[in-house]
């Protein structure tokens, strides 16, 4: 067989050369570099997590200290009992007589009910200036906090008797209450 090989020409010794070199390089490939590869990845891979978890207690901290910070804001909002509405309709009626606005619409409370706490907002429409309804909206949102804004709407409207335009505002105000785990 050597004597066969000895008697090709170059051209053909160099082609099952470059054919067997092609071969044995699939096969390194296939036994070791892959494995080589594929462990790298695993190991940088390793290491991202190593480092996340490393900063781990930081994180925490930090979500935590969000967390209270959600619970305060979110707590200010609920409500204890009906008495929460009439408190809103109180100041809302005060504030309008002390600042010449017509109080249009105070409703009850629409409830949106969850899994672990329940919505209520109450919409109120007010009538007059608009500086006096920002005075309100101000009121409500910074000072009173007796209930979340969610929303304030302003339009223009006609009076058909009067013949007037008219400015009201749409107040949507929203609290919460948790519901208790009866076990």
């Amino acid at each position: 067989m050597l004597e066969k090989l000895k008697s090709l020409p170059f051209k053909t010794k160099n082609r099952y050369l470059l054919i067997g070199l092609g071969v044995f390089i699939v096969l390194a490939y296939l036994s070791t570099i892959s494995k080589t590869v594929e462990a790298y990845q695993k190991n940088k891979e390793l290491n991202q997590i190593l480092t996340s978890a490393a900063h781990a207690p930081q994180r925490m901290a930090q979500i935590k200290r969000k967390l209270h910070a959600y619970d305060k804001n979110l707590g200010s909002f609920e409500l204890d009992s009906i008495i929460n509405h009439e408190y809103a309709l109180a100041t809302v009626s005060e504030f309008c007589q002390e600042h010449h606005l017509i109080l249009d619409e105070f409703p009850d409370s629409r409830i949106e009910r969850g899994e672990d706490f329940d919505i209520y907002t109450s919409e109120v429409v007010v009538e007059g200036g608009f500086i006096d309804q920002l005075e309100l909206v101000y009121r409500l949102e910074q000072k009173e906090r007796i209930a979340r804004l969610a929303s304030v709407s302003f339009d223009m409207k006609k009076d058909r008797v009067t013949r007037k335009m008219k400015l009201t505002a749409t107040l949507f105000l929203q609290n919460i209450k948790f519901k208790t785990n009866k076990k």
